[in-house]
């Protein structure tokens, strides 16, 4: 009887040391962390640098725009306040829209027909690649004066940016070697200051 007690005795203290360690097993294990509470004006910050990286804002910049006289023969200044972001192909797609709208001054007259469309613009190597619709073709009003006063306000317009010394003319992608067949068009066009008055 005195062997069973102690037996149950040993098994006892077994059991209540493996108990106490399987305790201490669970009890040093780890806990999850907690979420950390961010402040809502720390998520602001972030999220306004990332759009501000992202984003450039829209910069206000007074450009120059040539349109005809009168008496449409010679080029004359027109300044635009315009609002752009990015680079100056952009700017230049913006000038040449702009030049398209037509003069403010009454006292000027469009050297586009209002029926063209800007399609591309790119920048290489100080030339400026002006892509437009056919209608700069089939809307113009022709004569050798008119022609020049379309191109010259062009080039000219362009070249008052920085990167651009010459401009290169294409209708819907392809070259155009002249506009209405006075003036040829198969190279790049150097501004002509001469025009303006």
């Amino acid at each position: 009887m005195l062997q069973l007690t102690n037996k149950w005795f040993v098994y006892g203290l077994i059991l209540s040391f493996l108990l106490v360690m399987a305790w201490g097993g669970l009890g040093c294990a780890e806990r999850p962390a907690e979420p950390v509470e961010v402040p809502e004006e720390e998520i602001e910050e972030e999220i306004e640098e990332e759009v501000t990286e992202e984003e450039e804002p829209p910069v206000s910049q007074t450009v120059q725009l040539y349109f005809a006289n009168v008496d449409a023969d010679r080029l004359i200044q027109e300044d635009r306040e315009l609002e752009v972001d990015g680079d100056e192909e952009k700017l230049g797609f913006a000038m040449l829209e702009e030049l398209i709208k037509g003069p403010q001054d009454p006292e000027l007259v469009r050297t586009i027909p209002e029926e063209v469309q800007v399609l591309e613009v790119n920048i290489e190597n100080g030339v400026a690649y002006a892509d437009f619709s056919e209608e700069i073709i089939t809307r113009h009003w022709g004569g050798s004066t008119g022609e020049l006063l379309t191109v010259y306000s062009i080039v000219n317009t362009l070249a008052e940016l920085s990167r651009v010394d010459m401009v290169k003319f294409l209708v819907e992608g392809e070259e155009l070697t002249t506009l209405k067949g006075h003036l040829d068009l198969t190279d790049p066009v150097e501004p002509d200051w001469g025009f303006v008055e």
